[in-house]
């Protein structure tokens, strides 16, 4: 598990209130809190750190030469390098590498930690705007738009085209996906109609690109010939080259401890799992399609050991339904030691998949506070995310204006 350390950071000034600062990065972390409260900007930093751990492990960057320069502009992928400060403080505790940056050095620190194994990850950002790649063709002749989206849209063309023209079922309505190379169009079709995705509502235009790049990651994952999951630059190609080389050259090494050593390079440059960062999966969704699309990410997320799925919400409905996960994950623990194991995981699987479900240690929410820049997590009586969050309490607070009103309506 990997933690994150963020104070006086664009939104984010007091960062995390607890555990010393260190927000831990478990198998399922969500950020909920207001517009420019820093959801985004937490998750963000996740993500450029995530990769810079990978990248080191890699050998992409030189951990030795990293000025404050070089170290901002890991952050421009993202657009927040105009956030740091003076007294900007940035740490991470990884499974391979510690970094440590504060303003007030000239260099960040990086300590690298002696690791069995490394689960290295594909870096995934989906960003809120991905709607726009189901509305406009040809989204790289598009100039200014965030790399992330471009990232994104890259992944997106890979995901249309592995289909080759099967049609992919959605996790809502009933659905199906089709894509057409040839015309490069995408379609839904379901009983009775077939509809161009460009005149869908923006529901489907939201989902489609989000379950369409998330399912083909996770199927690229999957591939059994390492071969064919390498997706590698040919500054990568050349450098593991050499370095395999080097080991073949070294008349010292054994034939047994050259092979190793050969694998051991060959696993660096091979993702073995997704850490999907995901902005805003309710976005434009009915709740009951809301729960379907959690559920299919929960599903996705539980495919490998190493996965990590990272949420931003502004929808209660998200903690609600994860909350369900978390219960159904605890039932289907309690049901193993049941004589009536298989009846009871049916009755189960009718309520929510059993694939979609995580234990409560696999969570952390955590509440972003736009005033203060600070962050706390969010209770969680007996494994359950309480309902005293940011989210319920703007409803709450619509009941007690309603109710406010009523009393008015009474004096007159």
């Amino acid at each position: 598990m990997s933690s994150v350390k963020v104070e006086n950071f664009g939104p984010i000034k007091k960062g995390y209130q607890e555990n010393g600062g260190w927000l831990d990065v478990k198998k399922v972390t969500v950020f909920i809190g207001n517009q420019g409260s820093g959801k985004s900007t937490v998750a963000k930093v996740i993500s450029t750190l995530t990769w810079l751990e990978k990248a080191l492990h890699r050998g992409d960057v030189d951990g030795d030469h990293l000025p404050h320069y070089k170290f901002y502009e890991l952050f421009k992928y993202q657009r927040i390098q105009n956030y740091f400060r003076d007294d900007t403080i940035i740490e991470y505790r990884g499974e391979t590498v510690d970094i440590y940056y504060s303003g007030a050095n000239d260099w960040p620190i990086i300590e690298y930690k002696e690791t069995q194994h490394f689960s290295v990850p594909k870096i995934m950002y989906i960003p809120a705007e991905r709607n726009f790649l189901s509305v406009v063709k040809n989204a790289y002749g598009v100039k200014n738009l965030p790399d992330t989206l471009y990232t994104f849209a890259e992944e997106l063309k890979k995901g249309q085209q592995s289909l080759n023209k099967e049609l992919l079922p959605l996790p809502i309505g009933n659905v199906k996906f089709k894509y057409e190379n040839e015309t490069d169009a995408s379609y839904l079709i379901g009983e009775g109609f077939n509809l161009n995705l460009l005149e869908s509502s923006s529901g489907y235009q939201s989902l489609v690109p989000l379950y369409l790049v998330t399912k083909f990651l996770i199927d690229e994952l999957n591939i059994t010939d390492d071969r064919a999951r390498e997706r590698l630059t040919v500054e990568q190609s050349i450098r593991r080259n050499e370095e395999m080389a080097e080991v073949m050259q070294n008349k010292v090494l054994s034939a047994s401890e050259k092979t190793k050593k050969v694998d051991e390079i060959l696993a660096k440059y091979i993702n073995t799992c997704l850490i999907n960062i995901v902005e805003e999966p309710e976005q434009n969704l009915f709740p009951s399609s809301q729960r379907q699309v959690l559920n299919s990410l929960l599903e996705f997320n539980n495919d490998k050991p190493g996965n990590k799925l990272i949420i931003t919400t502004h929808s209660p409905y998200i903690i609600s339904f994860l909350s369900i996960a978390i219960q159904t994950g605890y039932l289907k623990e309690k049901i193993k030691d049941s004589s009536n194991e298989r009846k009871l995981l049916t009755k189960l699987e009718s309520i929510i998949p059993n694939k979609s479900s995580v234990t409560s240690d696999e969570v952390a929410i955590y509440q972003l506070n736009e005033e203060l820049g600070a962050i706390t997590s969010l209770p969680q009586p007996e494994g359950i995310p309480s309902d005293r969050n940011f989210l319920n309490d703007s409803i709450r607070e619509g009941n007690r204006l309603f109710d406010a009103l009523l009393e008015i309506e009474e004096d007159l």
